[in-house]
């Protein structure tokens, strides 16, 4: 199964097949071998590649994930290739909304856009203070900042939608 996968603002082409007990893995002309095991059901994973186990957190939701892997976070959404080809040439506003959400509880540092401004995948939305550091949220998505949903100084929980785009 070929699949389009967008992690932080890029893209990649990822073919999927089971092979003896096993995935083979395509990511960009790349063959991998890899081995995934449910640990916990519908949570935790291990990814054994090259003999070396990774040991994700993974949650999934109407296309969209999350990935917890060594403390950090990475969000993105997967698509079937042939679904991702329809979704590039819909028109915008048969696309539904896309929701930027908080990756861990903290305080909103800075809002560094405005509703009605158009930015693109990758850019930053919100600088937000978790566990003593600065991290600067940056969009998944291109689009029209719908609603702003935080303002400075206001602390959000975990998963807490920050901007709403369309």
């Amino acid at each position: 199964m070929k699949y389009q996968v967008r992690i932080s603002g890029q893209e990649f082409k990822v073919g999927i097949k089971e092979k003896e007990g096993g995935l083979q893995v395509d990511l960009g002309g790349k063959q991998i071998n890899a081995h995934l095991v449910e640990l916990k059901k519908n949570r935790i994973y291990s990814l054994l590649v090259d003999n070396r186990a990774y040991d994700l957190e993974i949650r999934r939701q109407d296309g969209e994930f999350e990935i917890n892997y060594g403390g950090r976070k990475y969000s993105g959404e997967i698509l079937q290739e042939t679904l991702a080809k329809l979704k590039s040439t819909a028109p915008q506003e048969v696309l539904k909304q896309k929701k930027l959400k908080a990756p861990m509880p903290g305080l909103i540092v800075r809002v560094e856009v405005q509703e009605g401004q158009v930015i693109k995948s990758g850019e930053g939305v919100v600088i937000m203070e978790a566990m003593k550091m600065e991290n600067e949220i940056k969009s998944p998505y291109e689009g029209k900042v719908k609603k702003i949903l935080v303002r400075e100084k206001q602390t959000v929980d975990k998963d807490q939608v920050l901007v709403v785009l369309e």
